[in-house]
């Protein structure tokens, strides 16, 4: 597994693929999970959307097209400061590794499946801390 702090990449980043990595200058590929829920055709976005304090980005250099000069230049920029900046951590049977998707950017290696079922097998679950309020009601019961 291949992580970068996004604390750490966006500060060596020039000033201009910065703007640009935050523009609407991108379609970046979905997952399966997230085509199910947003079935309509991707819409041009940033690499990095959101506001300065909860900027979220994604590994981009594989799934992302950039739309305009500029993005293909920032996009280029970016996948290189976090190639430089990353850390690989080699994962083994039964590890747990959880990843703050607000700050920091991930991916993996180069994997070659080999088919014979010694295969790696990856569990994916999201975690979702700031859930938006929910109406509890209450239903009594009683017996006739």
């Amino acid at each position: 597994m291949r992580t970068a702090c996004l604390r750490e990449v966006l500060p060596l980043l020039t000033e201009a693929s910065r703007e640009a990595l935050f523009a609407p200058e991108f379609i970046t590929a979905t997952t399966a999970l997230l085509r199910r829920r947003h079935a309509d055709e991707p819409a041009a976005t940033g690499v990095c959307p959101g506001r300065p304090r909860t900027r979220t980005c994604g590994w981009p250099t594989i799934a992302t097209t950039p739309l305009t000069p500029r993005a293909t230049v920032a996009l280029v920029e970016f996948g290189e400061v976090c190639d430089a900046t990353a850390r690989t951590i080699r994962l083994t049977q039964g590890d747990l590794v959880i990843v703050d998707n607000r700050v920091t950017v991930h991916g993996r290696t180069a994997f070659h499946p080999r088919y014979d079922g010694a295969d790696r097998w990856l569990q994916r679950t999201f975690v979702i801390a700031d859930l938006p309020p929910v109406r509890v009601t209450t239903a009594r019961w009683t017996a006739t």
